[in-house]
């Protein structure tokens, strides 16, 4: 999900695997993206409360 701007190449069970580095750039990151998140989580919730009045209505 995040695109983590800093990673590091590390062998996880014979694999190489990114990790994301202690970063600042990447904390932003992620308050970013969990901002976005909670921003879509939010619109869905008013959409579908919309929806429920729409029906009730009828």
């Amino acid at each position: 999900m995040w695109d983590f701007p800093n990673i590091q190449k590390v062998d996880i069970n014979n694999t190489l695997q990114d990790v994301p580095e202690l970063s600042e750039e990447n904390f932003w990151t992620l308050i970013d993206d969990y901002n976005k998140l909670i921003k879509n989580f939010n619109d869905a919730i008013d959409t579908l409360t919309k929806e429920i009045k729409d029906l009730k209505s009828r």
